[in-house]
């Protein structure tokens, strides 16, 4: 009898660890930095209609010359990034792309854009992507650490007078809203976030909810993967808590018709601190493509809130 039940513990304490690595591996395990191909698009009926103006966009916005720059994490990793020079004294834009995607994929419409209007912008490759070291994604619990990284190395380089801008969409954006509560330089003036989720926990739980996974039971196993094997805690952080505490103006921009990272996260952060936070939504608009749907009106929205705090 004895015998029966080490048994079953031995069999229960090895399907433990495999769900556990597996979750994890699923999850947060970047296995080389190079994410593939640039043109890929969601086969979706949300994005189905903008497919070619996307794949054009990216095209034209790939072959837009910049310089390779580069930085260390606090943690040791080299980071990498795009530096597309603007004018002399204005300000820079650093931004973050989304969960396994590049930047030039994320900001083919708002990167050009930000050129053309003459600001410094620097896309940075997400740590474990592209030509940045690491094999690890976390949702942005590690990465927003980088955002000062990366602030320090334009103050370094450029002055300490020069005005600097966060910018992320998706996992880059909820990236940028949980570093708002970090001891960011004076020089960030504001922060532009596109489509963030609420917390890396709440939006692992939707994603499994979707795909019709138990949630209850395959939740404790990635939390104990990222804990374990990543080293780091999957619930240290959340947008919403870490807006409560910012002091710099914020610009939430965020599809309505959302079905990856729903509008109502992103209201909910809004209402975390409304004195601090612009929330603008776009009623046609699924995940990461406002821009698409509705360029004009986001053009005015990114220029007027640079202009205002950006001066």
């Amino acid at each position: 009898m004895v015998k029966f039940i080490f048994i079953i513990l031995g069999i229960l304490i090895i399907a433990a660890v495999a769900a556990m690595l597996v979750c994890y591996y699923e999850a947060f395990y970047t296995p080389h930095q190079t994410q593939g191909d640039v043109f890929k698009i969601p086969n979706t009926g949300q994005y189905q209609p903008y497919r070619q103006t996307m794949a054009r966009m990216i095209f034209d916005f790939s072959r837009v010359s910049y310089e390779k720059v580069e930085t260390m994490s606090e943690d040791g990793l080299k980071l990498s990034g795009k530096f597309y020079r603007g004018n002399p004294g204005k300000p820079f834009v650093i931004g973050f792309h989304g969960y396994r995607s590049m930047a030039v994929h994320d900001y083919c419409g708002e990167g050009p854009h930000m050129i053309e209007k003459g600001y410094n912008l620097i896309l940075v490759d997400q740590r474990g992507h592209e030509e940045s070291e690491g094999h690890v994604v976390s949702f942005g619990i590690l990465e927003r650490h980088d955002c000062i990284s990366w602030c320090d190395y334009v103050i370094k380089r450029f002055g300490p007078d020069t005005k600097i801008f966060l910018s992320g969409i998706s996992m880059g954006a909820a990236t940028v809203l949980m570093a708002s509560e970090l001891d960011l330089p004076v020089n960030v003036k504001g922060i532009l976030a596109d489509c963030g989720y609420s917390s890396p926990a709440d939006i692992i739980k939707k994603v499994a909810k979707d795909k019709k996974l138990p949630v209850w039971l395959l939740y404790p196993f990635v939390k104990l993967g990222a804990g374990i094997i990543g080293h780091f805690n999957l619930e240290e952080c959340s947008a919403v808590e870490a807006v409560k505490k910012t002091r710099i103006p914020i610009l939430i921009a965020h599809g309505e018709d959302d079905r990856f990272v729903p509008c109502k996260m992103g209201k909910q952060i809004y209402e975390a601190n409304p004195e601090m936070i612009q929330f603008v939504t776009y009623p046609e608009a699924g995940h990461g493509i406002s821009f698409l749907v509705e360029e004009q009106k986001y053009k005015y929205m990114t220029e007027d809130f640079l202009n205002v705090y950006g001066r």
